[in-house]
């Protein structure tokens, strides 16, 4: 764990919500720990030492955590991509169609499915937070869902005033809130 405690610590910004967002990740990271655990247990049925399972961690590369803009004066929010990989299981919670990302603004946590979130000035005075999907989440012109090889991405709009993204409404938001509170 301290391994990830020294990675959060340099990729965490330093501002006013850096504890909160520090604990944040501290706490999503802990319940796939807790998954990973669990999924060692069921595969080895009765485990004759807790040692044995003392030693399983979750592994994370240095590139699943990083931050982006969500505004153009230079707020920015902290991503997590989660695709930890676990023994047993790999990175059990990914499919075809990416993972979860949680992405957390002012001590707030919000989730989405799909690659992993990047954000793009559209103007002087926009940015939006894009999220890759695979062609299974999307539709076309013609009303059908292409394959999944196929690109699609979905926007949001970070709104300050009050403090959540803005998406299209005919369908699911692409960001809602994350049941990781800590």
């Amino acid at each position: 764990m301290l391994k990830y405690f020294v990675i959060l610590t340099l990729l965490v910004p330093a501002h006013t919500y850096a504890e909160t967002t520090e604990n944040i990740l501290q706490f999503i990271l802990d319940d796939y720990q807790a998954e990973c655990l669990a999924a060692q247990q069921e595969s080895m049925g009765v485990v004759s030492e807790a040692e044995e399972l003392s030693a399983v961690k979750i592994t994370l590369d240095e590139s699943s955590i990083y931050n982006i803009d969500i505004t153009a004066d230079g707020k920015e929010a902290t991503v997590l991509y989660a695709n930890p990989r676990c023994p047993q299981i790999g990175s059990g919670w990914c499919g075809s169609s990416g993972c979860t990302s949680y992405v957390i603004v002012d001590g707030i946590s919000f989730q989405t499915e799909g690659f992993k979130p990047v954000s793009v000035a559209v103007s002087e005075d926009s940015v939006v937070v894009i999220v890759p999907r695979s062609g299974g989440a999307c539709v076309n012109t013609n009303g059908q869902t292409p394959s999944s090889n196929v690109n699609c991405y979905e926007v949001a709009v970070w709104d300050d005033y009050a403090k959540t993204f803005n998406s299209i409404g005919s369908g699911e938001p692409v960001f809602k809130l994350s049941d990781f509170m800590p």
